[in-house]
């Protein structure tokens, strides 16, 4: 005698599949939902770092790049630094911090996102800094040698100051997107994980938005009343110093905000830190 197999397709059964569903779809929204302020905090990042591929290479075009008498560098070749700079801190950074916790804490804890980003942020704030003072040099050197009215003037300033900035752009973009990407990947649910790496990748298409957008503005309010403005195409009668102290003090602000959300943030249970 052969047992007919039953199923459950009683009409509580189906009511309760849906109801559970439900709740499966809603704890999702939730998950995604706990991630939009570090979304939204973090759109400043790009910002920043947008200008150095533009204004840093910009920058180096009016100094001096001879390296013979007969031969200059292109301008744009010195983000050899940046891509440099990327590969040794990836390899290199996580045993760093260790170092550094060991020295101060007795224990090796790992880096969490969370402060990868931040660190970054923090990073790319000082670049920020370090790029005005060396704007606000080759400022001063050009109005010394009279070459304010000239946009085409070498400036007499090796172009190995901005090595630096370069370097340090280097350190926030690894702490930075590393954090970021780990951060999008790991708290979303598993089924959704498409939807983290979306969020992941706004941040950055957003971001380089924005900056032109901020760019364009700040351009049309300072060059108000025929002045030539922080951006003007003639670098020696603009302030782009002024423009990186307005990107530093931004990222600071970025950076408490970040900082405000991070303390009270709680990981998903069962994500790596």
């Amino acid at each position: 005698m052969k047992v007919k197999p039953t199923t459950n397709n009683t009409p509580g059964s189906r009511k309760l599949d849906g109801t559970c569903s439900t709740c499966s779809k809603c704890e999702d929204v939730k998950a995604v939902l706990r991630l939009v302020p570090v979304w939204i905090i973090c759109l400043t990042y790009p910002i920043v770092h947008a200008q150095v591929i533009t204004f840093f290479a910009k920058q180096g075009s009016t100094m001096d790049r001879s390296i013979q008498p007969d031969f200059q560098i292109p301008a744009a070749s010195i983000q050899i630094f940046l891509t440099v700079s990327v590969v040794l801190f990836a390899a290199t950074y996580d045993r760093i911090f260790f170092t550094i916790t060991r020295a101060f804490t007795g224990k090796s804890n790992s880096i969490t996102s969370l402060q990868k980003i931040g660190g970054g942020i923090f990073v790319s704030s000082i670049t920020m800094v370090v790029a005005a003072i060396v704007e606000n040099r080759r400022i001063e050197i050009a109005q010394k040698f009279g070459l304010i009215n000239d946009p085409k003037a070498t400036v007499p300033m090796v172009i190995w100051w901005l090595v630096p900035q370069y370097v340090l752009s280097g350190l926030a973009f690894v702490l930075a997107q590393v954090g970021l990407q780990e951060f999008f990947h790991d708290q979303v649910p598993n089924k959704i994980r498409s939807v983290g790496l979306s969020l992941y990748s706004t941040v950055f298409g957003i971001g380089d938005f924005f900056s032109v957008f901020l760019i364009y503005v700040i351009q049309k309010v300072t060059s108000a009343g025929g002045q030539p403005g922080w951006l003007a195409n003639n670098m020696n009668q603009a302030h782009l110093d002024y423009f990186y102290w307005f990107l530093a003090g931004l990222s600071m602000l970025e950076l408490v905000a970040f900082l405000c959300f991070a303390k009270s943030y709680v990981y998903k249970q069962g994500a790596p830190m």
